[in-house]
């Protein structure tokens, strides 16, 4: 059975949250990868990734990810 790290080759991939009428994203996991303009939801804030990212939680100012709105699902 596979087994989800971000050291691994296989990734989680979060469940899929309403946000709005419009928008959707789903929950961010550690070993989930991102692509740039990809968007998660973690601590009911939606995210956007600015590159490619794994293992890279949002909310580093320094880091990848850019506020996009609240998600409370």
């Amino acid at each position: 059975m596979p087994t989800s790290s971000p050291w691994l080759a296989w990734a989680e991939i979060g469940a899929t949250i309403r946000c709005s009428t419009e928008a959707t994203a789903r929950t961010w996991t550690d070993s989930g990868i991102y692509l740039t303009g990809q968007t998660a939801v973690h601590d009911g804030i939606r995210w956007t990734a600015q590159w490619w990212t794994r293992n890279q939680e949002p909310g580093d100012k320094n880091g990848p990810w850019v506020k996009t709105d609240t998600c409370n699902g």
